[in-house]
């Protein structure tokens, strides 16, 4: 794909930057990137980054906006970059928030942009919590079920997220039914609202269980919605077995 990409490089040159990353001696990437030697070529031997944005495969594209937040869903193959080209090369990217779909979504679910809804809860320690309280940082919303058996699976994922480092420096709310002993014992440092009806996560788009979506520092959200423990986890840059 080599040719095509240098094509696009040329075409998008004041607009994007294009930055390979792969893998093997530097002597060896140098050759085989000397058509675009000039962009920079990372080596990532043991492909952390990779699969740390969901790379599994190659070749693979993504792009990052302006903010060096992630603004497409992985491209595999050749269709897929070239698809993902045509829409960066036919897009606003002077827009406040910039993202790309695989076109597999459904489209009332996609409201990156849209400001969350406004809401006034009480968490299940008695404390009443608006969306006033969530500004300032950015906030993970996560739609929640204690008679779930796919969130149980990852819980100690998520306590562990909230002790580290990054979630000290964002934040997390948790949308969710049952009764407030119930959710008590999960042990979550985060608030826990009871969202009868899930009328407000059902707004923020979200339909089952887990599922999360992230906000910024204003309330806006910038992601997707991560259905399933896994994409959870990716959503928060977090691996799995913990690592990140």
């Amino acid at each position: 794909m080599l040719p095509d990409i240098a094509v696009w490089r040329g075409e998008l040159s004041d607009r994007v930057q294009f930055i390979f990353v792969s893998n093997g001696t530097p002597k060896n990437n140098r050759k085989k990137f000397e058509t675009v030697s000039d962009s920079p070529i990372l080596i990532d031997d043991d492909r952390t980054f990779a699969l740390s944005v969901g790379g599994k495969w190659t070749p693979t594209a993504l792009f990052v906006d302006r903010s060096g937040r992630t603004a497409s869903h992985v491209a595999a193959g050749d269709s897929a970059i070239e698809e993902l080209i045509e829409q960066i090369g036919s897009a606003d990217l002077s827009a406040e928030l910039v993202y790309f779909s695989n076109g597999g979504l459904v489209t009332n679910q996609l409201k990156i942009g849209n400001e969350a809804p406004d809401f006034s809860l009480t968490d299940v320690t008695g404390r009443n919590i608006t969306k006033n309280d969530i500004r300032g940082k950015r906030t993970l919303a996560t739609f929640w079920s204690v008679g779930c058996p796919h969130c149980q699976a990852f819980l100690n994922d998520l306590k562990a997220w909230e002790r580290s480092p990054a979630g000290e420096n964002a934040g997390m709310i948790v949308f969710s039914d049952g009764s407030d002993e119930q959710h008590r014992d999960l042990g979550f440092s985060s608030p826990v609202l009871t969202d009868k009806g899930y009328q407000v996560a059902t707004r923020l788009g979200m339909s089952g269980t887990p599922s999360a979506v992230m906000l910024d520092e204003n309330g806006v959200i910038v992601s997707e919605i991560a259905i399933g423990a896994d994409n959870i986890l990716a959503l928060l840059g977090v691996h799995r077995n913990g690592s990140r």
